[in-house]
């Protein structure tokens, strides 16, 4: 997570989507266990949708 926020802190709306899914992971870890799978794996997707989304860019911007 540490990592994460290093690598993007120019990007405060990256920051802030990681701040929040760490805390809804805390959040859930300590009260429901199931709640808590259900947020890593969200958190899991996101992360891989939003580099996929990067490459496509990077795609497109290469064929123009």
């Amino acid at each position: 997570m540490l990592r994460q926020l290093f690598d993007n802190a120019d990007n405060p709306e990256k920051v802030r989507t990681i701040t929040q899914l760490t805390y809804g992971t805390l959040y859930a870890a300590e009260s429901d266990i199931g709640l808590m799978k259900k947020l890593v794996e969200d958190a899991i997707i996101h992360e891989h949708m939003s580099l996929i989304d990067e490459e496509l860019e990077e795609l497109l911007e290469e064929d123009r």
